[in-house]
């Protein structure tokens, strides 16, 4: 269910990136920045899976823009 939750984040903030392209970034960037908090804040971890999640929820995003791009 947390894999599915860090996708689906992943996902949201990439289409972001609709309204401005340099936004495509956001969920690489949250990816990093929500496992350092876990690390640092909230002394969970660093789990690296979630954050790999986070950033596969992007690339339907990166997909679509490629193929609108191309097309």
């Amino acid at each position: 269910k947390d894999k599915l939750l860090h996708f689906c984040a992943g996902l949201l903030l990439a289409l972001l990136s609709i309204l401005w392209s340099w936004l495509i970034l956001l969920p690489f960037v949250a990816g990093v920045f929500k496992e350092l908090l876990d690390k640092y804040v909230r002394k969970t971890g660093f789990d690296t899976k979630d954050m790999l999640v986070t950033w596969l929820g992007a690339i339907p995003v990166v997909v679509i823009l490629l193929i609108d791009k191309v097309l």
